[in-house]
């Protein structure tokens, strides 16, 4: 089989919800070295998409692991530090995937 042949396959899809949540977790610690430690809103719109998308598809066990971690990210180094609005509507997506998948 030749490798044009072969199905395309989307990288988001694969990742988890885990593996968002330590990206995340990522983006907040480099941003605590630069001046008014603000996390960079290029890098974090579409991972806060991918994590958004990605609660869904996670299993229980996984939510349960990284909820507080995602949570207190978003809330108190997102949030709290001014993100532009685009930022804080997906930060609000993202925390509300993450109380509707933990409700059910």
């Amino acid at each position: 089989m030749s490798r044009d042949s072969e199905a395309a396959v989307d990288e988001d899809v694969l990742l988890s919800f885990n593996v968002y949540a330590a990206e995340l977790e990522l983006l907040v610690a480099c941003a605590y070295g630069q001046p008014a430690s603000k996390v960079d809103a290029v890098e974090l719109l579409p991972l806060l998409q991918r994590l958004a998308s990605s609660v869904p598809r996670a299993e229980g066990r996984m939510i349960k692991e990284n909820q507080k971690l995602v949570e207190g990210l978003l809330v108190d180094d997102v949030l709290l530090k001014g993100a532009p609005a685009r930022i804080r509507a997906l930060a609000c997506a993202a925390l509300a995937a993450l109380d509707k998948q933990v409700g059910l």
